[in-house]
């Protein structure tokens, strides 16, 4: 049985402390917002979560006409996926959202779109669907 190299090991460990920063430097050097590709990872997560895409921009059309002042997909994003200042990771997004969804049903954070009464969190994904 192949075990893990430590040479393997020490260059893996490396690639996961400078990859954040070579993304950075890309972004940069492209003219691109530093945030520009995990935005795109998120906005590429966040469609995947509907079998209906469609469906789900419509929602989001008529939350935002409805608040206007949620026309913020990064503000939103970064609300969701930031805890404390530290980023949570992609891979728990769809846990982070059925967590927030029950947290606002908990507390009456609701609206009500097309007669649909959806977690306010539920709205704002759909809003992400168009913001992003």
């Amino acid at each position: 049985m192949a075990g893990l190299r430590r040479r393997s090991f020490i260059v893996m460990a490396s690639l996961g402390l400078f990859l954040p920063f070579v993304f950075k430097s890309i972004s940069a050097m492209a003219g691109y917002p530093a945030g520009h590709f995990a935005r795109a990872i998120y906005r590429r997560r966040i469609l995947a979560l509907f079998d209906d895409v469609g469906a789900a921009q419509v929602m989001g059309r008529q939350y935002l006409d409805s608040y206007p002042d949620e026309a913020d997909g990064d503000r939103i994003l970064g609300e969701m996926v930031n805890d404390a200042g530290r980023a949570r990771p992609i891979r728990g997004l769809e846990d982070m959202i059925a967590r927030a969804r029950e947290r606002d049903f908990r507390r009456g954070d609701t609206v009500i779109i097309d007669g649909w009464v959806l977690a306010r969190t539920e709205a704002r994904v759909c809003a992400l669907t168009i913001l992003l």
